[in-house]
């Protein structure tokens, strides 16, 4: 049985649906229409109405109304709604989003503006885990019992890419490590169980530049250059982690693309701070 097939119950009502779980004791008919609560824990995320003309559902946050949406069937409704709050404007998401990086070497990407949703799980994010030889060892053992265990909920590994990270030092030298990016995958309704099994797994090290990248699956286009601090204490201004091989490094010209980026980028915050910009040797 496929998953998707597991998903649905006998009155087409998926058992999840974005970020809650469907409350079977909440189903009721009434006028035609199949009516229900989807929660996460005891708080209602969603109510919906189904029929088979016409499709309603609303979102609360903290017990008040979030939104609404209506389709022709459940599927259209949750994809109008998905792509009518912007993730940066969807208080919810803020929130889940500021729990799974408290404290911890996470750096989470999104758009100003959604530009995908999917029926029933929302999002499908990837997840980008650099390994060196710190953690490898780590890593293998993890691989393992997954593939012994069988199962890749909440984290369906994906793919594995010859990696690098470019650092911009404080004389001015791109500094090159050779990684490798472990990817994997997970609904929206799973990311908080998926980083938390990674997290406590041990797999992510503590440099700035070794921390776990998660995203929108869209957003995941490999060799897209992100610019972002870096850490001046152990020598370097900047850094960027990018899946791909030496090849493509030199195939693109991304070290020298990354060096002439890292000075705007460190110009512009400069400027955002008020301070004079500070020359590189």
């Amino acid at each position: 049985m496929t998953h998707e097939a597991r998903n649905k119950q006998a009155d087409g009502l998926p058992h999840y649906l974005g970020l809650g779980t469907l409350d079977p004791s909440s189903k009721y008919v009434a006028n035609g229409m199949v009516k229900a609560k989807y929660k996460s824990g005891a708080e209602t995320v969603y109510e919906v109405s189904v029929s088979a003309q016409r499709s309603e559902i609303v979102e609360y946050f903290e017990g008040k109304e979030l939104g609404r949406s209506i389709g022709q069937g459940l599927g259209q409704a949750f994809f109008y709604h998905m792509m009518g709050i912007p993730i940066g404007d969807h208080p919810r998401l803020q929130e889940l989003f500021a729990e799974i990086t408290t404290g911890r070497n996470i750096n989470i990407i999104t758009s100003p503006k959604r530009k995908f949703a999917l029926y029933p799980g929302g999002i499908i994010f990837v997840l980008h885990l650099p390994i060196n030889a710190s953690n490898r060892a780590t890593w293998e053992a993890f691989t393992g019992w997954q593939d012994d265990l069988g199962n890749t909920d909440p984290l369906r590994p994906e793919s594995i890419h010859d990696g690098h990270i470019l650092k911009l030092s404080s004389r001015g030298e791109v500094l090159v490590e050779s990684v490798t990016i472990a990817e994997y995958s997970t609904l929206l309704i799973r990311l908080k169980p998926a980083i938390d099994l990674i997290m406590e797994s041990g797999l992510v090290l503590p440099e700035k530049e070794n921390r776990l990248t998660v995203m929108p699956f869209q957003e995941s286009t490999a060799g897209q250059l992100r610019i972002y601090p870096g850490d001046e204490a152990r020598g370097f201004l900047t850094f960027s982690v990018l899946p791909l091989s030496q090849a493509k490094l030199a195939e693109h010209g991304l070290v020298e693309l990354f060096r002439e980026a890292s000075l705007e980028f460190l110009s512009n915050l400069a400027k955002s701070r008020g301070l004079d910009e500070r020359p590189i040797s």
